[in-house]
């Protein structure tokens, strides 16, 4: 598996993990522990609840870093691929959307805005587009770090008051949740899950 190098460790890592609603379900109308299922199971509330809370999680928790990397001049979009090409060296455009999980035209016109910016340099080998390979720059490398700090520093925050042992455990889990969903879409072109599940986040379609 892959190394991770966003962010400071699991932090950088699991800066989408944020609290869960103190109601429903998941820990009960006064708190407790879970509800009891229609079939007698303590943990079908969970499961039932379970995707709405992951999205609630992953939401607010990106739109907490998207702040904090917008006061420094920049956004969740440039700082996953510069993170993805941080980790994996230069990369064909089209690899580099497949490791992100992203449409090529997306990424291209992220790509063009940190082209522009001098973060990326596309070097074409060929008349397609997305054969280019993306190389990172200089100055790519030096916002990679100064913006890894920041998301570090917003995992700090996501993360306060879970122990070094409930974060590893919680990336475990993340980890094979992500292979269960990978292994239950084959038809989708895809990275591998176990290089995807390391990188920073995929880029929203509808990112800045």
């Amino acid at each position: 598996m892959m190394t991770s190098t966003c962010g400071n460790g699991l932090t950088g890592r699991l800066w989408t993990v944020e609290r869960c609603r103190a109601t429903g379900p998941w820990q009960g109308e006064a708190g407790g522990e879970g509800t009891m299922g229609d079939e007698g199971d303590p943990g079908s509330g969970v499961k039932h609840d379970l995707g709405r809370r992951l999205n609630f999680a992953a939401k607010s928790a990106r739109s907490y870093l998207e702040r904090r990397l917008a006061g420094a001049g920049s956004s969740f979009s440039a700082w996953a691929a510069l993170s993805a090409l941080k980790a994996e060296g230069p990369l064909i455009q089209r690899e580099l959307a497949e490791l992100l999980n992203i449409e090529g035209p997306t990424l291209t016109r992220h790509l063009a805005r940190m082209e522009a910016e001098g973060l990326v340099e596309r070097r074409r080998t060929s008349a397609d587009r997305r054969a280019a390979i993306v190389h990172l720059t200089d100055t790519g490398e030096a916002t990679h770090d100064r913006l890894s700090a920041i998301v570090g520093a917003g995992g700090d925050v996501v993360l306060k008051g879970f122990s070094p042992q409930e974060i590893g455990d919680f990336a475990s889990y993340l980890s094979r949740l992500i292979a269960n969903v990978g292994a239950a879409t084959p038809s989708r072109r895809h990275a591998p899950a176990a290089r995807r599940q390391e990188m920073p986040g995929a880029l929203s379609e509808n990112a800045p």
